[in-house]
């Protein structure tokens, strides 16, 4: 059983599970056999096989992918683009393309935008705009609510950092939600990389971290 899940997993996202993450594995996956009232991994993997729509085979690949990630994670990357690479963009007036390849629950696509508000005043208006992708669906839509616990952007550098968000009323876990102009240089989409890339326009930058 492990083996064939190793083996649908790599084919379906080139992503190796080695000997020894058996119990990773099942962990990940009771949900969904106790979900569909199946006895044994065998006979999940026979309804995944079964299942045309191809939704429970997603949401196997789902489960088993890992999603780590912040906001202003290993910083000197964005160092390096606030103060380099965005200014040389916009001094060329270039219309400013960046991929977020990797782009999990949303930290790295919000942290670049807040970092072209930060290096121009207006940058809906010069023309930036994001794109971020991810092979997990779980993950996009945690992305597109653009909701974090207010610890979450301890880590971001800028002086009122929190001028970016704005507050959730009514919640008791203290929970900030990414301004809407912030918001709106971002687009998600679903993409296993392992696929064809439907992109038909260039990027200044790729961040594909972690990956």
């Amino acid at each position: 059983e492990f083996e064939r899940i190793c083996t649908i997993l790599f084919d379906q996202s080139a992503i190796v599970l080695k000997t020894g993450k058996e119990g990773l594995v099942r962990s990940r996956l009771a949900r969904h056999v106790r979900r569909l009232g199946l006895g044994s991994y065998t006979e999940y993997l026979e309804a995944v096989d079964a299942d045309a729509s191809g939704r429970e085979r997603s949401d196997m690949i789902d489960s088993l992918t890992t999603n780590k990630t912040s906001f202003y994670r290993e910083g000197a990357h964005f160092e390096y683009l606030q103060e380099t690479v965005l200014p040389q963009l916009f001094a060329a007036r270039e219309r400013v393309r960046i991929w977020s390849a990797g782009c999990s629950s949303g930290e790295e696509p919000y942290t670049l935008a807040m970092l072209l508000h930060e290096v121009v005043r207006d940058p809906a208006q010069r023309g930036a705009r994001i794109l971020a992708t991810d092979l997990s669906s779980k993950v996009l839509a945690m992305a597109r609510e653009a909701a974090y616990p207010e610890a979450a952007i301890s880590e971001l550098p800028w002086s009122g950092a929190q001028r970016y968000f704005t507050r959730v009323n009514g919640d008791a876990q203290r929970t900030l939600r990414v301004r809407d102009d912030v918001r709106s240089l971002v687009r998600f989409a679903r993409l296993n990389l392992m696929e064809t890339w439907p992109m038909e326009q260039g990027f200044q930058v790729i961040m594909c971290r972690n990956v």
